[in-house]
């Protein structure tokens, strides 16, 4: 599988610390800006995520060089935390399955590769977050313009 999955969303966003996404009347980011992970939307493109928990996100217009396009947001199935191997195996499953759709391409035939956002088992419970973000793109970065259809 040529999945990279390293990330996680955060369990506490602190109020104040990131800025409101600046977006035109249909959705799409105008300016890049710092903001909190829960206010990535599919379509938004994303700087280098890194490892670990994310609790700020660099979101950007596409036309900007960028690391990952958001292109699923999908809630996780269960009401208690599955585990990490468990929650592993059903995000990778649900980002897989939409990646030919959005991409046009499958995955095992794409020169991309995805990433995805998904609780930590402290905002699973605490947060009641079930909240899947898939994002596509190269893990070092260099992606310009969308990659909705791109076919490859």
């Amino acid at each position: 599988m040529r999945a990279w999955v390293a990330v996680a969303a955060a369990a506490v966003l602190l109020a104040g610390c990131a800025a409101e996404p600046v977006r035109d009347p249909s959705g799409r980011l105008t300016a890049a800006t710092t903001a909190d992970a829960y206010a990535i939307q599919v379509g938004d493109c994303v700087g280098e995520l890194g490892s670990g928990a994310v609790t700020k996100i660099e979101l950007m217009p596409c036309d900007q060089k960028h690391y990952w396009e958001a292109f699923l947001q999908a809630a996780l199935d269960g009401t208690d935390y599955p585990g990490d191997v468990a929650l592993a195996k059903q995000s990778e499953e649900r980002c897989t399955q939409a990646f030919a759709d959005f991409v046009g391409v499958e995955l095992k035939k794409s020169k991309y590769s995805f990433t995805y956002l998904s609780p930590t088992e402290q905002t699973w419970n605490g947060a009641k977050d079930r909240e899947l973000v898939c994002l596509v793109g190269l893990p070092n970065g260099g992606v310009t313009g969308s990659l909705r259809g791109i076919g490859k």
